[in-house]
């Protein structure tokens, strides 16, 4: 998914106050114009993200004639004309095309990575004036072996190949990838550069868990659900997420059960998720700390998907007469002789999903405990007037797949799949299933997304301030304790 958006200060804005007789001098004109200035770059910050607008390629040169012969080699980059606009709303104008000799060395025995990048230069901060009555805005370009900051715009990046055990550094050959989709060493490597565009209006942060009670069947429901990140911009444009599964991991790993402070103040560490993706295997075991850790990430907004890696057996034979009922409906949809039977069979599949919905809940105690924390309990999803069924994209019946018919149940922050579902939210090469199948499953898997943030706004606008600034000091003291304290969630960021 893309970049994360952040909104501009909250800093009230300053005009001059005009009145007849004000005497006008450097000093007000540059307020005044500072004003609208600030005006322009918080409309930009606030609907749009930083990126390139057009232009900016960068392609591998022969060295200039005119440069000695000593840096006459295959390092010479050409940045081209174009424009962007920073995080900030500043532009970037690069009038025209720039010859650039990349520096950098790799001495180390893994691979580098070399960013090249624009920055906005307000002429203001210059430490020389220019001369004449207009200044013109200007940009550096620079070549870092850091990550980019918020306040650089991203041209490419260069992988330098790691040198050789005998130390002697490889030379640097850049040239144009051939295969840029994969770009190798020494090539220009564009797939990380962000164009400038509206932010997204959904900004959601997702991790998944990993329990001691996980299966290894759980690491391919992962990747399954990372797919679902990375398609969920193309089918919901204002949706969009700033990390994926693979790049924040939370574990969820069993402690003692003694209760305490530290138990419950380190569940303030999810509460920048919006959604917590858990593969189980049977109804989730959970310690008493475990318990009351995700009892504060639900009631402060959070919400947690739960999979069921098997079918209970307990329930495979209700399942089995709920997909026979959802084929017969479709079935006299089609056929004008058995229309007339669809009202009696649509009572039948509505009676039948509350019998389903109590079995369910005794087959998953503990998520039925973690629902009814949020005042409600487990229940099947189609019946239900639950924005799952209806945002962004409607539902009147869940997928089939893999011969499987998709159950869902929703309890207050807890939602319970017991299905093929994620099987269907990416290309499997163990799986051929129709486009239509894909696209249905993935639709739900963007609802599920939108749920999630969706709940957590609303629980969140209605949190009093003092409770909020409570919580973000309560944050803040258990990231700068002294002693490090057992908790039993760990958020260690893992590549």
């Amino acid at each position: 998914m893309t970049q994360s958006w952040s909104p501009p200060p909250r800093q009230p804005l300053k005009r001059l106050q005009v009145s007849d007789g004000l005497l006008m001098n450097a000093k007000r004109w540059r307020l005044a114009h500072q004003y609208h200035r600030l005006r322009q770059n918080l409309h930009y910050q606030s609907l749009n993200q930083s990126g390139i607008v057009e232009g900016l390629g960068v392609s591998t040169i022969d060295p200039p004639e005119e440069i000695r012969s000593q840096y006459r080699d295959r390092r010479w980059l050409q940045i081209q004309p174009g424009i962007a606009i920073d995080i900030f709303g500043n532009p970037i104008i690069v009038s025209q095309a720039i010859e650039f000799r990349l520096a950098s060395e790799n001495r180390s025995p893994k691979p580098l990575e070399v960013y090249l990048v624009l920055r906005y230069v307000d002429p203001d901060n210059l430490g020389h004036k220019q001369s004449g009555d207009l200044v013109e805005e200007t940009f550096r370009l620079d070549e870092k072996t850091d990550p980019p900051t918020e306040a650089d715009v991203e041209l490419c990046r260069i992988t330098l190949p790691a040198h050789r055990s005998t130390g002697v550094i490889l030379p640097v050959e850049l040239q144009p990838a051939v295969n840029v989709f994969q770009p190798q060493p020494c090539q220009p490597n564009f797939l990380y550069r962000q164009m400038a565009r509206s932010h997204p209006q959904v900004l959601i942060e997702v991790a998944g868990i990993r329990h001691a009670s996980t299966s290894p069947e759980s690491e391919e429901k992962f990747a399954q659900f990372n797919a679902l990140l990375e398609a969920a911009p193309g089918l919901a444009p204002t949706l969009c997420g700033s990390n994926s599964l693979e790049s924040i991991r939370p574990i969820l790993s069993p402690q003692t059960d003694t209760l305490g402070l530290e138990y419950r103040e380190d569940a303030l560490g999810l509460e920048k998720y919006h959604l917590l993706y858990w593969p189980v295997s049977g109804d989730p075991p959970l310690t008493e700390a475990e318990e009351f850790a995700l009892r504060d990430y639900l009631q402060s907004g959070g919400t947690i998907l739960v999979d069921a890696i098997e079918e209970p057996p307990d329930l495979v034979e209700v399942f089995k007469i709920q997909k026979e009922l959802y084929s017969a409906i479709a079935a006299s949809e089609k056929d004008p002789d058995l229309i007339a039977s669809q009202p009696e069979l649509i009572a039948e599949l509505n009676a039948l999903q509350l019998e389903l919905s109590s079995q369910v809940s005794q087959v998953f105690p503990n998520l039925e405990i973690l629902a009814q924390y949020s005042g409600e309990t487990l229940e099947s999803l189609i019946g239900l007037d639950c924005p799952l069924q209806r945002q962004p994209f409607p539902f009147s019946a869940p997928p089939i797949i893999q011969q499987k018919l998709t159950y869902l149940a929703v309890g207050g922050g807890v939602i319970l799949s017991i299905s093929n579902l994620c099987q269907a939210w990416g290309l499997n090469k163990n799986i051929i299933l129709p486009r239509e199948t894909l696209r249905s499953a993935q639709e739900l898997g963007v609802n599920i997304l939108y749920f999630a943030w969706r709940r957590k706004q609303l629980i969140q606008w209605q949190v009093a301030l003092s409770t909020l600034s409570n919580l973000e000091t309560r944050s803040e003291n258990l990231g700068t304790a002294a002693e490090p304290v057992s908790h039993p969630f760990d958020l260690s960021k893992k590549s």
